[in-house]
């Protein structure tokens, strides 16, 4: 007696969750069927001629937007010497760029030049 209701008790618990499984694999396929996502396309362009393009997903009647970024690459070494000279006030703010094309082609630190003078 006891084994047969073993065995019943495990047949419905078996096939509840067969029955549930089986639901949650429809109910998931039918939301999935109905979802409308649209890939969209970021694409930036370089100072240096390179590209970079990203793809994003769009979910819904969304109003379509666009991002344009620029980025560029400069040395800030002779804009770092400029504000030093100008914070002390120093005669040789007019040849900060000068500064900084000496130390370039001599081969010296930019920093040692300014802290010397």
């Amino acid at each position: 007696m006891e084994k047969t209701i073993y065995k019943i008790g495990r047949m419905c618990f078996w096939t509840i969750l067969g029955i549930f499984l089986v639901g949650l694999a429809v109910g998931e396929s039918l939301y999935l069927l109905d979802y409308k996502a649209e890939n969209g396309i970021i694409q930036t362009s370089f100072a240096d001629g390179r590209a970079l393009t990203l793809a994003a997903d769009a979910v819904g009647d969304e109003v379509e937007a666009e991002i344009r970024s620029q980025v560029t690459e400069s040395d800030a070494r002779p804009v770092i010497i400029e504000r030093y000279l100008a914070k002390y006030k120093s005669p040789l703010l007019p040849y900060a760029k000068e500064i900084f094309e000496l130390s370039e082609a001599y081969g010296f630190e930019y920093y040692w030049i300014v802290a010397i003078a």
